[in-house]
């Protein structure tokens, strides 16, 4: 995973691109939260995914990274780097395992 990123689009430039005479298999949400173009957006910070909640496509505001099970918060695991990781040990990490093995993931 890189470690920057940027986000250039408006929320009308969204609805147009991913909604305006799209086949979608779900129900869309057309409320896009406000958006602010970003052109240094780094871990930790919240950013706009497209995806399927309660059976409806839609932009949600998300927080970039991972938070692993043993971090007491968010917060705490700011304090850790969570951006990158190795494929062939991810089923063996601490940071990691419960959420791969939560996945039925295999390597």
């Amino acid at each position: 995973m890189c470690g920057r990123a940027y986000s250039r689009f408006t929320d009308q430039e969204l609805f147009f691109r991913y909604f305006n005479n799209r086949g979608w298999h779900w129900p869309i949400d057309e409320k896009i939260p406000p958006v602010t173009p970003s052109f240094n957006k780094c871990p930790s910070q919240t950013s706009l995914i497209l995806a399927v909640r309660e059976e409806r496509l839609g932009f949600h505001e998300m927080r970039w990274g991972f938070v692993p099970a043993w971090a007491a918060s968010v917060k705490d695991a700011d304090k850790y780097s969570m951006i990158n990781a190795k494929a062939e040990e991810i089923p063996e990490k601490r940071s990691y395992k419960a959420a791969f093995k939560a996945t039925g993931s295999r390597v």
